[in-house]
């Protein structure tokens, strides 16, 4: 998973920066998905408009976000979804 797509799902800190997560389970700020050791994961940027729909190289810079993002955890066989649209 890129950096920026572990942003979103999972947020990141370190000793200047706190960013995320983005998607979360509403309740306690606790991120939607479970870590995954073993799987696969689909971003999709609904928001770009020419360009790599795939690529998530700037959705951390803007302003709103509008993406989905999915996660098969191939040891558990489960598949885990999100969609955020700000």
């Amino acid at each position: 998973m890129s950096e920026n797509t572990a942003a979103l799902v999972y947020g990141v800190v370190s000793e200047t920066f706190v960013s995320g997560p983005y998607l979360t389970n509403g309740e306690d700020n606790e991120p939607l998905f479970p870590k995954i050791q073993n799987g696969y994961y689909y971003f999709l940027d609904k928001q770009i408009e020419n360009g790599d729909m795939h690529d998530d190289a700037g959705v951390l810079g803007r302003h709103s976000m509008n993406f989905i993002i999915a996660i098969y955890d191939a040891d558990t066989d489960t598949l885990y979804y999100g969609e955020l649209d700000t």
